[in-house]
């Protein structure tokens, strides 16, 4: 439902305004932050790398999308939050995290 939420807010015309005055690098940072943290919750240390990739690739994807869309704009500076976001997660996830039942 996460993917699904991001996905969808990505690439709807009018997404909820976010404060002029305030950058939305923090919103794309910490949404893909806690994408990561939660999916390295679910699954075992050994897939975490495919899990990175595969959530950068989402990433970058949604941002082309954008671009093309006509009614959004594509920013680099945008892909560099995300994967700001997931490579801090990645981070705290090796650092931080117990391992699952299936892991010992």
């Amino acid at each position: 439902m996460y993917i699904a939420f991001i996905i969808v807010m990505s690439l709807i015309p009018s997404p909820p305004e976010i404060d002029p005055t305030e950058s939305d690098i923090f919103a794309h940072l910490f949404t893909y932050l806690l994408l990561m943290l939660w999916f390295s919750n679910l699954y075992p240390v050994a897939i975490h790398r495919r899990l990175a990739g595969s959530f950068i690739v989402l990433g970058m994807t949604l941002e082309i999308l954008q671009g093309f869309s006509g009614y959004r704009e594509f920013e680099f500076v945008d892909i560099l939050a995300n994967s700001t976001g997931i490579m801090t997660a990645w981070w705290i996830a090796r650092t931080f995290r117990r391992p699952l039942p299936s892991e010992t």
